[in-house]
């Protein structure tokens, strides 16, 4: 396999104000041709968003979402019943499977920095579900850290 760094001001980019977001692939307003996606992924977007504000309650369905927290915390609350704040270095997946409504807010006095990424699932029609898991620094410090798998 081969990186190929694309840097910030290559990426698709939208500043909201409450929100500032990089997109790697075509997502919302952003579509380039050339960026579509890779394999199964079709997001990965860098996301900032101010104190008390986020992203309403919203519908996905046949993807799986993972969200991991760079810096500060974030509130997810699903139709699912999940509650939870996830704080620095925190993963949440959602495997949205036949449908979910999920919002995430920025928690507490400061800017959350996250990373959402998309994968298109292996198998359709999954029973959506929801999964948390913390890496601390020193589990990533030069090494890979095996985040999900099929």
């Amino acid at each position: 396999m081969k990186v190929i760094p694309r840097r910030s001001d290559e990426r698709g980019q939208a500043d909201h104000g409450w929100l500032k977001t990089f997109h790697t692939f075509s997502f919302a307003g952003y579509h380039d041709p050339q960026h579509e996606q890779f394999g199964p992924l079709r997001v990965i977007n860098e996301d900032r968003v101010d104190p008390k504000t986020g992203f309403g309650t919203h519908a996905h369905r046949e993807f799986e979402i993972f969200s991991y927290i760079v810096n500060g915390e974030l509130e997810h609350r699903d139709s699912m019943g999940n509650v939870e704040i996830m704080k620095r270095g925190d993963l949440q997946m959602t495997s949205a499977g036949t449908g979910i409504r999920h919002s995430e807010h920025s928690h507490g006095s400061k800017q959350v920095h996250f990373l959402q990424i998309w994968s298109v699932p292996s198998t359709r029609g999954l029973t959506p579900q929801y999964f948390t898991r913390h890496f601390t620094d020193e589990e990533k410090k030069d090494q890979w850290a095996h985040v999900v798998a099929p």
